[in-house]
């Protein structure tokens, strides 16, 4: 199994469902060392600025982590197969340069610091606002929008 750290709609146990298709198991954590920031549309790489323009309307925003020494967000460790992993890469996007994925250590609600992966802002991006970490709405987008993205990503529509 592989520790994923979620944030955002990727703390949400409805967002895990949709996107690998089931809700893994999964405790809260606090991943230190990055900021949370929101991205609009056109702060994105070209190439995923085409994608999402085809699913997703024109207001669309992300949540995204930047490393900021004294910076913190909560969010939930997940216990997620390999094959769940890459469904996770799929569905943010990582092969077009808008996140990397990164190593990164958690400290989980039990005290227990936990190796994790999660994924991070690419290079030569930029983004509108940071955000308290401790305290955000899981979802920037419609729900209904996920739910129905995330489905055909998963089934490969």
């Amino acid at each position: 199994m592989i520790n994923y750290f979620g944030y955002g709609a990727m703390s949400s146990a409805e967002s895990m469902r949709d996107v690998i298709g089931r809700i893994p198991d999964g405790i809260p954590g606090t991943l230190s060392g990055m900021k949370l920031c929101i991205q609009k549309l056109d702060e994105l790489p070209k190439a995923t600025q085409e994608i999402l323009h085809r699913k997703w309307p024109a207001d669309f925003r992300s949540y995204t982590l930047v490393p900021q020494v004294g910076s913190s967000l909560v969010g939930m460790l997940w216990a997620i197969t390999p094959e769940e992993r890459n469904m996770i890469e799929k569905w943010e996007l990582v092969d077009t340069g808008w996140y990397q994925v990164a190593a990164v250590q958690v400290k989980a609600e039990n005290g227990e610091v936990v190796d994790a992966t999660t994924e991070i802002m690419g290079p030569n991006q930029s983004y509108s606002f940071e955000v308290d970490g401790g305290h955000y709405s899981k979802l920037l987008n419609a729900e209904e929008d996920r739910a129905r993205i995330a489905k055909e990503v998963r089934e490969g529509i």
